[in-house]
């Protein structure tokens, strides 16, 4: 995990046994994200387009759309985490050059 993330986290007391605890005490580890990734992180992005809330697409975007933007992303410069419970990839976050 990078070191910007796990400072946050530990200064919210988010962040014990390299693990994130959530409310309820359930816990989820964010890690940086691989390709393998990409299918889960699509999709939850996509099932954010019809609200419009969280981007300014109309339209899904495919998996093959977004490799080039995964492969950009550096975990020391520019990173993308995923949110994991258990196996399951539950949440993401990305960082960009504006």
């Amino acid at each position: 995990m990078c070191h910007v993330a796990l400072r946050v986290l530990t200064i919210f007391g988010l962040f014990k046994n390299n693990q994130i605890v959530g409310v309820d005490d359930v816990s989820m580890m964010i890690r940086d994200a691989t390709e393998a990734d990409l299918p889960a992180i699509v999709a939850i992005y996509n099932a954010s387009v019809p609200g419009r809330t969280a981007t300014a697409d109309t339209e899904p975007v495919s998996i093959e759309s977004r490799r080039d933007w995964f492969r950009d992303h550096d975990p020391e410069k520019r990173p993308l985490w995923v949110a994991v419970d258990g196996e399951v990839v539950v949440g993401w976050l990305s960082f960009q050059s504006f």
